[in-house]
């Protein structure tokens, strides 16, 4: 199943913490970045049917928002891929703060090089190619995903 929801933006003081303040629109590799608010995250997991026995990979994991999500509202573990060391960083800190260390790992690097084949759902909330790329990509397709997942920003 693949599901596409539209979201807003938040407003730049929901942004980041004291360590990393990142800007909307930053330019990442093939994507910008754009927060998801809270209200998407939480209908996508739930039309994936998210639950504990599940394994969520989120592709391209900004600050970690929906790693988070899943652990704390669906029970499930997560890992979050991110590309930008900064922003990965941010959602390891939002990820302890959370209190859900035990339930989400936060990874840095490519998610066109990183296996995600454990998963059983994926999730991409990206703007620019990346979102579209990493959908359409036949890896995705050929994992063992039960879902497949997007908020495409740039369908707002």
């Amino acid at each position: 199943m693949l599901v596409f929801l539209n979201n807003a933006l938040l407003s730049p003081r929901e942004l980041g913490d004291q360590i990393y303040q990142p800007t909307l629109g930053q330019v990442g590799k093939d994507v910008i970045w754009l927060p998801t608010p809270d209200a998407p995250v939480v209908r996508m997991l739930s039309a994936t049917e998210v639950t504990k026995d599940d394994l969520v990979y989120d592709l391209g994991a900004g600050d970690g928002k929906i790693p988070i999500a899943a652990a704390k509202q669906f029970r499930a573990h997560a890992v979050g891929i991110e590309y930008n060391s900064d922003m990965a960083e941010l959602a390891r800190r939002n990820v302890a703060r959370a209190g859900v260390e035990s339930m989400v790992k936060i990874i840095t690097c490519d998610i066109f090089v990183e296996d995600f084949s454990k998963a059983t759902v994926i999730t991409i909330s990206a703007a620019g190619a990346q979102s579209e790329a990493a959908a359409d990509e036949p890896q995705v397709e050929a994992r063992h995903a039960r879902h497949v997942a997007s908020i495409p920003h740039g369908r707002l």
